[in-house]
């Protein structure tokens, strides 16, 4: 009977010590990068992961973010939640725009890289990609290139949707000033030899922030790249879920693109009703049952 007992406390710590959290640390050309790792299955190995990409400037500790991973957790799915180093060593919370800026949105797919490589090791079945704003565009860039065997389905919350007269429109009711002639500024000091050399412009929601000359250029020159509908047509071999909220009228555009095409059909878009951008109380968990419905 004590041998019985013994048994049944060993199997109940074994299921409970199945479930938990993990601050990771990588190691990634000379920075530490951070991910949360939120395990509800025994281990890691044959099993499904899903790796999230949060938005501009932001971080996993991103109320959306941390309550899609605890929602995925409670429904039995693995999660990994990065934050992009956006240049800084050990970066947690979102950026604070006093420091310095001096990173491209493309750093973001080699940070990916890094993780994929590690969740790789851990052999887990498949990687769905789950991306938020410009994380959305971001998981959508690296999946167009990457190869098919491991990585599974992308969700897209609330892709960024660009284009550079939409953001000189953007940025001269935000901050008064024209982008143009910001912009133009930056590529001539390029041209000279200092991209590295240091603004002092408004930049992503940072007023008189200090942004490298080839930071600046980078996140506003004209790019169709940035627009996430132009790279749904690469990516018709996959399975892609956009969710958007009724009230996100940033993702007007890309509802409508998804609703009136035709092709695979693996590509289909969810409009969850009452809900705005930041899918708040309700909403989110909304949200997590249709990314749940859609890995299944």
């Amino acid at each position: 009977m004590k041998s019985v007992f013994f048994a049944i406390i060993t199997l109940v710590y074994a299921m409970l010590s199945s479930v938990y959290a993990e601050e990771l640390v990588m190691d990634f050309q000379g920075l530490d990068l951070l991910g949360n790792l939120e395990v509800s299955q025994v281990g890691l190995k044959d099993k499904d992961i899903v790796l999230i990409v949060h938005d501009t400037l932001s971080s996993k500790q991103e109320n959306l973010i941390s309550g899609i991973q605890s929602g995925l957790k409670g429904q039995g799915v693995n999660s990994l939640a990065i934050n992009l180093s956006l240049g800084l060593d050990m970066r947690k919370g979102r950026y604070d725009c006093k420091i310095e800026h001096n990173h491209r949105h493309k750093d973001a797919l080699g940070e990916m890289a890094k993780w994929i490589k590690w969740l790789l090791k851990q052999k887990v079945r498949h990687i769905h990609l789950l991306g938020q704003g410009r994380g959305a565009n971001q998981v959508a860039l690296y999946a167009r290139n990457a190869k098919k065997s491991k990585l599974g389905k992308l969700v897209l919350v609330s892709p960024m949707s660009w284009s550079f007269e939409k953001a000189e429109v953007e940025y001269r009711s935000l901050y008064r000033k024209s982008l143009s002639d910001i912009l133009n500024k930056a590529k001539g000091m390029i041209a000279d030899g200092e991209g590295d050399t240091l603004m002092e412009v408004d930049f992503l929601g940072c007023k008189g922030a200090r942004v490298t000359a080839s930071s600046f250029e980078n996140y506003y020159s004209p790019n169709a790249e940035y627009h996430t509908p132009s790279l749904l047509d690469s990516l018709q071999s996959r399975d892609v879920l956009v969710l958007t909220g009724e009230y996100d009228n940033g993702s007007r555009e890309i509802v409508s693109m998804l609703q009136s095409r035709t092709g695979s059909g693996r590509q289909t878009v969810k409009v969850i009703a009452g809900a705005n951008k930041g899918f708040g109380g309700i909403y989110r968990d909304h949200l997590v049952t249709e990314v749940i419905g859609f890995l299944k």
